[in-house]
């Protein structure tokens, strides 16, 4: 009989790195900033899609108008540890739905533009406890939530 793991969800940031992929394929996610240096500056990250990979393909979009291709990954608050890699990237624990979601650049840019890059990820309790960063997949893939908010203590009157 197999021991039931048990999980808790700890806190990391999604952060997008930059890198030179070898071919640019309708998947590849780009990263722009818009109107940078202003109050409405915004970073939106985004799969170039076949129509615009079309476009690309035909020389009548130019590769400087994506923004730089990136990858996500989701760190420890220390910024030491890289607790998931690009292809790990699966689920998501939207709140309205019982079942998990796939992980989509949506669910990434609402995390980067309303949580600041914090969010949750799902790991295995005991590694925890033993200083180890284990996440728990599922189907080979790790599952992510938002930022929950801290429970307050209620106080006794």
């Amino acid at each position: 009989m197999a021991k039931e793991r048990k999980a808790l969800w700890l806190e990391v940031e999604l952060v997008m790195q930059y890198y030179q992929p070898e071919k640019i394929s309708p998947n590849t996610l780009f990263m722009n900033i818009h109107y940078p240096g202003t109050d409405r500056e915004f970073v939106s990250v985004y799969p170039l899609g076949s129509a615009t990979m079309d476009l690309f393909e035909k020389g009548m979009v130019i590769p400087d108008d994506f923004g730089q291709p990136v990858q996500p990954h989701l760190l420890d608050f220390d910024k030491r540890w890289t607790v998931t890699s690009p292809d790990e990237f699966g689920w998501f624990d939207h709140p309205d739905y019982e079942e998990y979601q796939p992980f989509t650049y949506k669910e990434m840019n609402i995390i980067l533009d309303h949580f600041d890059g914090v969010c949750e990820i799902l790991i295995d309790e005991e590694n925890y406890e033993n200083n180890f960063i284990q996440p728990l997949y599922v189907d080979d893939k790790v599952v992510i939530r938002g930022s929950q908010p801290e429970e307050e203590d209620e106080l006794d009157e």
